[in-house]
């Protein structure tokens, strides 16, 4: 007994020890994280060990000072709070919890008793300058004064996701297209600087009259891409050239991704396969691109050597067909610390972000103008209040005029995007030679927006927009399926060939009937079918849903009608309501922008927020919705798949302002 006894504290003891060394390695793979700057990964195993007992007894004060900076720089800044606070009884052998303790507070607002725990570094560490620059910051937050007096900001709710971030938006056509990590059709999830988040993609969305932005949809496909990060971009004001960010892996086996800058140009009616540009190396960051309104300057974000420290600034010239390389904009503009977010304004005036300047907080915006020489800047002056806040603030688009604009801050818990008009400002005239800003709308990609076989339409799910199918429309005394018109005319879809068009080549004998697929019971009914005019019967189908046309070539596929008058008809029928109480929005207009040829028709809700329009088949298009005292909304439509005359009755809901 007493041998198995003994047996038995063995097997337990050991059962420990690998329990125990498993945990080490667990802390020993967080702190390298930590030292990676993967601090997402880090926060992950510090949680899992700080779950359990056994997991906290390896966790020392070194360990949860990592964790606690984690959360610091994933702006986790109350979980950062808490963490600290709890270690604040080490201070004497770790003054370093000081520093990262009064920069959370300074992340949250308090800047007084982020004040009084920078001092208390110094005192600690008179060694080190931090200490005394934080207590500078935190002075000079005093004197911040608003460069714009009266600021009306207004959260964009229908283009912001709460479950991801907006980045750095960029004027495109009659909207804006942002970068964002929204979950979205495949795209693989990845480690995204400090968030374990989706890929970066393109997307645009509509600004309405009164500037505020509709529904996101997905940029071009020939941009955005499923396995890698596309954005942010930026746009020539003809719309004719884009550059942007793409992530590119550092080596085939490599974990990591390395931004860099694309170029890509309308060539025969689309985007063309994007090159990236001769300045960019290996190794370095490049990203958050912005092209000056006469298209000769590239601004943007690079880690690359020769700046000041973090990333910097730079800018890039065109000279004899290629960019030149980048030139550092200097220390009015970059410090040691991080800037990045450039917008350069017709007017010539810079707005960045930047970590390094006086602020708030986290980023802040400010502004620089040239000195006039070609290469110097005015100093930089934070634009305060409300533009800036003690959270990052990372992003500043300026209307032509310089009357309104949007901009992009986490201060509602992650980046998302707001609009703002100054209130009272005279618009401003825009330099001369400087061309109206245009863009390519048909370039917008809807291709995933779904058509399920019972209904015309189906909305992106965010926009609210429920969809009930009616009985079709009675034909010649039957319901029979009509073939979709697959007439193709240049004029009205640039494109081409639309990818959805099911059957655009009978000469194919493998492609399978779209009707048969439809109908479940035309094997049954193939015979008892009373129109004469149903491609069933001109094309001569047998039992087996095959046709033989007159010159003996069998096919699976029906004769498609080219007559525009046997396409199908296609009405919709909206009720315009509020988005909160569902009460109708009697006279609300409604705008029916054709995204082929861009063409639009305005039509005006009745007593009982109704309206009614006819689409075409084979097109898409974006309807939008306004009402006084409600933000726009818009949704779209796609009539690719329509093969049926159909009435389809949804419901456009508005949400006031």
């Amino acid at each position: 007994m007493k041998r198995i006894n003994i047996i038995l504290l063995l097997l337990i003891f050991m059962v420990g020890s690998v329990h125990a060394q498993q945990r080490i390695r667990k802390l020993k793979e967080a702190n390298d994280h930590y030292k990676s700057e993967q601090y997402q990964e880090a926060i992950e195993l510090y949680e899992l060990l700080m779950s359990t007992n056994a997991g906290r007894g390896v966790m020392g004060v070194d360990a949860k000072i990592n964790m606690a900076d984690c959360y610091r720089k994933t702006e986790q800044v109350s979980k950062a709070d808490t963490l600290y606070k709890s270690i604040l009884s080490f201070q004497e052998e770790r003054p370093d919890i000081l520093l990262g303790y009064g920069e959370a507070l300074l992340a949250t607002g308090k800047y007084d008793e982020a004040r009084s725990y920078f001092l208390q570094y110094s005192e600690k560490r008179p060694d080190d300058p931090k200490g005394a620059q934080m207590v500078k910051r935190c002075d000079d937050i005093q004197k911040i004064f608003p460069l714009y007096d009266n600021v009306g900001l207004v959260f964009e709710r229908l283009a912001s996701d709460s479950m991801s971030d907006e980045l750095a938006p960029a004027y495109y056509s009659t909207g804006i297209v942002f970068a964002s990590d929204r979950v979205e059709k495949s795209n693989v999830a990845a480690s995204w600087g400090e968030k374990e988040r989706s890929f970066l993609d393109l997307y645009y969305s509509e600004m309405t009259p009164d500037g505020h932005l509709t529904t996101p949809m997905p940029f071009s496909r020939k941009l955005n891409a499923a396995t890698r990060h596309d954005g942010p971009a930026t746009f020539s004001r003809d719309g004719q050239h884009c550059y942007y960010s793409q992530s590119v892996k550092e080596s085939p086996d490599a974990q990591k991704y390395a931004l860099q800058i694309f170029a890509s140009h309308i060539e025969e009616g689309d985007w063309n396969s994007p090159q990236v540009l001769e300045f960019v190396t290996v190794g370095h960051l490049f990203s958050h691109p912005c092209l000056s309104a006469n298209g000769k300057e590239l601004y943007f974000m690079s880690d690359i050597q020769g700046g000041y420290g973090g990333t910097d600034i730079w800018v890039s010239t065109y000279q004899n067909g290629k960019w030149a390389a980048p030139k550092n904009l200097g220390p009015d503009v970059n410090t040691d610390q991080n800037e990045g977010f450039p917008f350069i304004h017709p007017s010539g005036t810079l707005f960045f972000a930047s970590k390094g300047h006086s602020g708030y907080g986290g980023f802040d915006l400010f502004r620089a103008r040239p000195v006039g020489n070609g290469i110097d800047w005015t100093r930089a002056e934070n634009l305060g209040e409300p533009f800036n806040s003690s959270f990052n603030d990372t992003y500043m688009l300026f209307s032509d005029d310089e009357t309104s604009g949007f901009m992009v801050s986490s201060r509602g818990g992650g980046d998302n995007l707001y609009s703002f008009v100054v209130v009272g400002a005279e618009p401003k005239a825009l330099p001369s030679g400087v061309v109206a800003r245009g863009g390519h709308i048909n370039f917008i990609d809807t291709s995933d927006v779904k058509i399920d076989d019972e209904a015309l339409v189906d909305s992106l799910l965010n926009a609210g927009f429920t969809v009930v199918k009616n009985d079709p429309i009675p034909k010649n005394g039957n319901a029979d399926k009509e073939p979709k018109d697959v007439t193709e005319d240049p004029n009205t879809n640039p494109n081409g060939k639309d990818p959805n068009v099911v059957n655009s080549d009978p000469t194919n004998p493998n492609e399978k009937d779209p009707i048969a697929d439809k109908d479940p019971n035309i094997d049954k009914n193939w015979d008892k079918v009373n129109d004469p005019n149903d491609p069933r019967h001109k094309a001569g189908w047998d039992k087996d849903n095959n046709t033989t046309d007159k010159v003996g070539n069998d096919s699976n596929l029906p004769m498609l009608t080219t007559d525009p008058a046997k396409s199908p008809k296609l009405q919709v029928e909206l009720v315009v309501m509020d988005d909160n109480s569902s009460q109708a929005l009697k006279n609300a207009k409604v705008i029916l922008r054709n995204l082929y040829n861009n063409t639009e028709e305005t039509f005006t809700a009745d007593q009982n927020g109704k309206v009614k329009f006819t689409l075409k088949a084979d097109q898409k298009y974006l309807v939008r919705g306004e009402y006084e005292g409600y933000h726009a909304s818009s949704l779209p439509i796609t009539t690719t798949q329509a093969y049926e005359d159909q009435i389809v009755s949804g419901k456009l809901p508005l949400i006031k302002k």
